[in-house]
């Protein structure tokens, strides 16, 4: 789901006094931290910049550019004039002292290609350590192309282990990436080509709106998975080359046509899941690898049945309902349940305001609470709670649910939960079977009652 909003553009630091806009800490002076920090504190923004090259902090300390950028000498001087722009060596100090953090490192490859993590892992240490000295909210925002997942699977794990905090509670995160061409960072920064921002939950993506829709007055709203992947396909897209099989991910071999996914969620290429492919990408070898050795495309997979949760929800919310009822959540499939896209929908009516009533049509199975705690620990606040308040929300028959609710969303392949949608003809009925996890068949109850 691609979600647009419109927020005023600052134009002067008049403004900006009168929006109170956030503090921001850029961690790393490479060609997008440094295009960041003078374009941010020339906004307006107190900046503290962060580089553990001493000599790159001296640099912007002393009102020269540590990158060769267009444009940058005007704002770092006029900044530096203003009392808007710091650069320092201490990650620490400048997290604890802002409202959000932007990490813009320059990942080096590790000898097999793929991105060497250690220096990221080793500031997400530090950015724990600055979160334990700050009491107010802080977003962490990811702008390091890294590969789909490491966001929420590496980076917040880490800096939650330091800080003692809990995502979604005590900090936010998000991920925006950067699409800037080499020499053109500044004119890319204030008009770029477009504003992806992938936030944890509506707390963090306000915070971050603050930052980057005053350059784009209408972002695209989406998921830090979604955002990770955009950013990834726009890299291989634009690696310069001889030969485009050399460089883009190519996906060809057997295909089950059977495990093709009815659509591709929106701002991103169609997805494959089959059992075999042969992967190509920048760095790599051609090699045959198996269904589970692909992270890559199960992140597309999983982003896509996210972003088909949010657009229906946004199609229910629609209709304004007091009540959403929804027809297949199989929690009978214990952890794999806990990951379904029905979770998301339930979690973004939930927090718009929206009372659910849920029924699993898995004959009664008890709500996995463990399973639940366990694999939402990472998602929003909203998400979380559901492993206290889903039990509520379950109703023992579709029937119930039906009756219950102004709009009904079918999430699984059922046709008795068909029946039971058209026995209130008059109430609005959402077939969305993307979200299904459990593939085509039938609980074996459920079709003895449709029959």
């Amino acid at each position: 789901m691609t979600m647009m909003t419109s927020l005023p553009k600052v134009t002067d630091v008049s403004q900006a006094i009168l929006w109170g806009l956030p503090s921001v800490a850029v961690l790393g002076l490479g060609r997008v931290g440094t295009v960041a920090a003078a374009c941010l504190a020339g906004a307006g923004h107190r900046v503290h910049a962060v580089d553990p090259d001493p000599a790159r902090v001296t640099t912007l300390n002393a009102g020269r550019s540590p990158v060769d950028e267009a444009g940058l000498y005007p704002l770092i001087e006029g900044s530096l004039r203003g009392n808007r722009l710091v650069a320092s060596t201490s990650v620490a100090d400048a997290v604890a002292n802002s409202d959000l953090s932007l990490i813009s490192l320059d990942l080096d490859a590790s000898p097999d290609g793929t991105p060497d993590l250690e220096p990221l892992m080793a500031l997400a240490d530090a950015i724990g350590l600055g979160l334990r000295l700050r009491d107010e909210y802080h977003v962490v925002v990811m702008r390091t192309c890294v590969p789909p997942g490491t966001t929420l699977k590496m980076l917040i794990p880490r800096i939650e282990a330091v800080s003692g905090l809990s995502l979604g509670t005590d900090f936010g995160a998000a991920f925006v990436p950067a699409f800037q061409r080499p020499g053109f960072g500044v004119v890319d920064f204030n008009a770029p080509p477009k504003t992806v921002i992938g936030a944890i939950d509506s707390r963090s993506r306000n915070l971050v709106m603050r930052v980057f829709a005053l350059a784009e007055r209408t972002p695209t709203l989406t998921s830090i998975a979604v955002a990770e992947m955009i950013k990834h396909v726009e890299v291989v897209w634009h690696i310069p080359g001889t030969d485009d099989a050399d460089h883009w991910m190519i996906m060809d071999g057997p295909v089950a046509a059977d495990r093709l996914p009815e659509r591709a969620g929106p701002g991103i290429l169609p997805v494959l899941h089959p059992p075999e492919v042969d992967v190509t990408t920048a760095g790599y070898r051609r090699v045959q690898v198996a269904d589970e050795d692909l992270p890559l495309l199960a992140a597309a997979l999983a982003a896509n049945q996210e972003l088909e949760a949010l657009r229906v929800a946004q199609l229910a919310m629609a209709w304004r309902p007091r009540r959403v009822g929804i027809l297949g959540l199989p929690l009978n499939l214990g952890a794999t349940a806990c990951d379904s896209p029905v979770l998301t929908l339930i979690a973004e009516l939930r927090e718009a305001g929206v009372d659910v009533a849920v029924h699993t049509g898995d004959g009664g199975a008890i709500v996995p609470y463990a399973a639940l705690a366990t694999t939402l620990h990472h998602r929003s606040t909203a998400q979380r709670t559901l492993a206290f308040t889903l039990p509520r929300m379950v109703r023992p028959t579709a029937e119930e649910v039906v009756d219950a609710s102004d709009v009904i969303v079918i999430a699984a392949d059922c046709d008795a939960f068909r029946f039971a949608a058209a026995q209130e003809f008059e109430k609005p009925v959402i077939e969305a079977l993307s979200l299904d996890v459990t593939g085509p068949s039938v609980p074996t109850a459920l079709s003895r009652a449709a029959a």
